[in-house]
């Protein structure tokens, strides 16, 4: 994606396939739509397949405030499997301080893997004081599964950095053997939170 957050699939499939070739072993995709491109579902395959772990956000709602049970409507490429049924990626959704589903975040008990933190976020901005509207160093109080898929992918890198001759399959199921179960706290949607949150 561009500077202003604008691209397209062809764009992502071969930024994918570029960090494939160039050695890396984590990709986060904090984006998701309703679109299933071939280009992009083949390029996340050869990364899954060449022992990269894939992160992608679940998605804010449909536009319209409401979260999408991806269950009915799937959405990519959170919901990628290959041939044989196996996900491609870790589809993260958001929680809130209290670890409850965000109301924003889709979910679904095919796409959805684990959920994080997702709300309030603060952070650093761009800070240029000849700017008025880059005048802080500091913005936020930001939402999203894109800020959750983040801290998913950040612990997918420190288990590689800790255990690299770990393999990728063997990560993904570390993550989500230990997840935290927060089914008890989300009783309406118990079966739709994946292994449960990462923290």
């Amino acid at each position: 994606l561009d500077s202003s957050g604008i691209g397209d699939t062809i764009g992502v499939a071969e930024a994918v396939r570029y960090a494939i070739d160039n050695g890396a072993d984590i990709i986060n995709l904090s984006f998701v739509g309703p679109a299933n491109d071939n280009r992009l579902h083949e390029a996340i395959t050869d990364a899954y397949e060449a022992g990269l772990i894939v992160v992608t956000a679940v998605g804010n709602g449909d536009g319209s405030g409401q979260p999408v049970d991806l269950d009915v409507a799937p959405m990519y490429p959170v919901c990628y499997e290959n041939g044989v049924g196996e996900h491609l990626v870790i589809g993260v959704g958001s929680v809130d301080e209290f670890n409850r589903l965000s109301s924003f975040s889709n979910y679904g008990s095919k796409c959805l893997d684990l959920v994080a933190p997702g709300e309030d976020y603060v952070g650093t901005v761009v800070f240029d004081p000849a700017v008025p509207s880059f005048d802080t160093y500091y913005d936020g109080l930001w939402n999203g599964t894109s800020l959750s898929a983040p801290i998913v992918s950040g612990v997918a890198a420190l288990l590689k950095s800790k255990y690299p001759n770990l393999s990728n399959k063997q990560i993904i199921q570390f993550m989500y053997d230990s997840a935290i179960d927060v089914a008890d706290i989300n009783t309406s949607r118990a079966t739709d939170l994946g292994y449960g949150l990462i923290k």
